[in-house]
């Protein structure tokens, strides 16, 4: 099957875009992590606790080594850093305009499948922290933050693996988390976000 696409009005990015939880083992973690859905849930501190272990892992000296472009931080922090990379990997500019169209469609497309295409399914198996119609109806809201329920989706839509990162160094990043790991067989992409520990993404090229 070909790669999807996500079509703004900024034109169509395609390639591989802040919380949620499925039982599937839908994503892969490195250094020995379980995954987050084994811990306290989507939404309620897994990433959080993933930073916890990478920071105690840190003093290793292992990472890898990228160059950060800083998104802004009006709520669309983790669909902007995904288009980032999907206009790197199309080779195209995005100016602010497209960004934000860009992100907005990639918001558009994660709500269609979390609250719409499968949002049964969401609601059946826990996926979502809370009430799933409080939260489809916040995800309208332009600066209600993405995080893991978008990027599980987003990577199945797009076909593509998702990695979240965290700075360890300087120049020095760890993997925390992967989502669409079964993708990586298909594509040398990769969609290289960094999270800030708490609420904020950026993109990592």
């Amino acid at each position: 099957m070909g790669r999807a696409q996500v079509v703004g009005m900024g034109g169509i990015s395609s390639g591989a875009v802040c919380a949620y939880r499925d039982r599937s083992g839908m994503a892969s973690m490195p250094i020995g992590f379980v995954a987050p859905w084994e811990m306290k849930g989507f939404g309620s501190g897994a990433l959080e606790e993933l930073v916890g272990r990478a920071q105690r892992h840190a003093a290793n000296g292992m990472g890898q080594v990228f160059r950060i472009l800083r998104v802004k931080g009006d709520g669309r922090c983790l669909f902007r850093s995904i288009a980032k990379n999907l206009a790197l990997f199309g080779g195209r500019s995005l100016p602010e305009r497209l960004e934000k169209q860009d992100a907005d469609a990639l918001r558009e497309a994660a709500f269609q499948v979390i609250c719409v295409d499968k949002r049964e399914e969401f609601r059946k198996k826990g996926i979502i922290e809370g009430d799933i119609a409080n939260y489809c109806t916040r995800m309208r809201n332009p600066d209600f933050y993405g995080g893991e329920p978008e990027m599980f989706v987003l990577a199945e839509v797009l076909q593509t693996p998702i990695g979240v990162y965290l700075q360890i160094s300087h120049n020095k990043f760890q993997k925390l988390v992967m989502y669409g790991a079964q993708f990586a067989k298909k594509t040398k992409d990769e969609i290289r976000v960094l999270y800030n520990g708490t609420n904020h993404y950026d993109a990592l090229i």
